[in-house]
């Protein structure tokens, strides 16, 4: 017979998932394919300043809907209302983005699309910590982290078998998206008998800990975050700036440090059982990242390259599936409980547009040796991170 937190751990996977397909898969697709249609020469332009603006909106849902959360009840639990409107949002914004009249149009819904998104992805975070036993919280971390990667994939395989129709890509994508929230939104809340002691004092403060595992979150974060153009990089340095081959070997490092990734935050989920382990791999995976990256850095071919790119990927997804249980290990006080998960994934975004920047401004100080500095200031942040995270005391 099937448990309850596993019907629960489900429902809020499916959930997570419909936000990652709806803001890192199908809908920029539709979004970027109808800004084309409208005005073919800016359309470059005008994702950019959509995706910024979608970023920052994000942002700020993450800690909105973090703090709604708490104080949000229905008939089947606390914060089940965040779900439903994320489902009743998403399904006219969403398809809107694609069969939008005027840029404008676009601009508005997919601000809403984002915040729809925002809303389920800080909101199932706070219910795995509350409601899920803590035996079960990595499986939940490494499923989410799983999440982002199959999410991209079926962006592909919907933008491929439509033949890029942006109406036909979202109208799927939108569908998918709601119907894989329902779950969460139907589901009734309960809260689990087994909680842990690792949540105490209800003083209103963030803890210590949870500051340390924050700092942690964001060097890990901001390594995945700069791979794939960083990979791009490399290949056209080792193909001596070849158009053609340089792209084969970019799309080759990404779908293997995707697919070490995906096995990584898998593996770890699975094994990891309590906060004593969280805090072991959360911190190994830092120190295996630092290692990966200057591997890449200084890697003198492309076979060495695909070897680093495999261990980065393995260390990421580590990362990822020992996030949430250490999580729930360094928190202070269950009142914050859905403030902290949105400040969580607000940490965990920010590096998605924070490090290409930093990145553009490596290229413009050191641009013959981008690549090597590149790797040092990431390896940089993912020791300091490490040594910040041993320093966390589990409760």
């Amino acid at each position: 017979m099937i448990s309850a937190s596993s019907l629960r751990i489900t429902a809020l996977c499916l959930a997570v998932l419909a936000g990652y397909v709806t803001v890192l898969s199908t809908g920029p697709v539709a979004a970027n394919l109808r800004l084309s249609q409208l005005d073919a020469v800016n359309a470059n332009f005008w994702y950019s300043i959509i995706a910024a603006s979608g970023a920052l909106v994000s942002a700020i849902g993450f800690v909105l809907f973090g703090r709604l959360s708490n104080r949000l009840r229905s008939a089947r639990g606390s914060r089940q209302p965040v779900f439903v409107y994320a489902a009743v949002v998403l399904a006219p914004a969403g398809y809107l983005v694609s069969v939008a009249i005027s840029i404008e149009m676009i601009f508005a819904m997919w601000l809403l699309v984002c915040l729809a998104a925002s809303a389920i992805l800080s909101t199932s975070t706070a219910v795995v910590l509350e409601v899920i036993p803590a035996h079960r919280i990595g499986l939940a971390s490494g499923l989410f982290g799983a999440g982002a990667v199959v999410a991209l994939l079926y962006g592909v395989l919907v933008g491929t078998l439509t033949g890029n129709n942006p109406q036909l890509v979202l109208l799927i994508g939108t569908l998918t998206a709601v119907a894989l929230t329902l779950p969460a939104a139907l589901m009734r809340e309960e809260t689990s008998t087994q909680e842990p002691a690792a949540i105490v004092e209800s003083n209103g403060k963030r803890s210590k800990a949870f500051l340390l595992f924050l700092t942690g979150t964001f060097a890990s974060m901001a390594a995945l975050a700069v791979y794939n153009d960083y990979f791009f990089q490399i290949a056209k340095h080792l193909t001596n700036n070849d158009l053609v081959r340089a792209p084969e070997y970019a799309q080759g490092l990404i779908a293997t440090s995707s697919a070490s990734l995906l096995v990584g935050s898998l593996l770890s989920g699975l094994l990891i059982k309590n906060g004593a382990k969280a805090k072991l791999w959360f911190v190994g995976s830092l120190l295996l990242t630092a290692i990966a990256i200057l591997a890449c850095g200084i890697a003198p071919n492309f076979e060495s390259v695909m070897f680093a790119a495999s261990l980065g990927g393995l260390a990421g997804g580590a990362n990822i599936g020992a996030q949430l249980p250490l999580m729930k290990a360094s928190l202070g006080d269950k009142a914050m409980l859905g403030l902290e998960s949105g400040t969580f994934n607000l940490v965990s975004t920010v590096p998605s547009f924070a490090m290409p920047a930093l990145g553009a401004v490596l290229v413009s100080v050191a641009p013959h040796n981008w690549i090597i500095v590149m790797a040092s200031v990431v390896a940089a942040i993912a020791l300091v991170g490490a040594a910040l995270a041993r320093l966390i005391r589990i409760r």
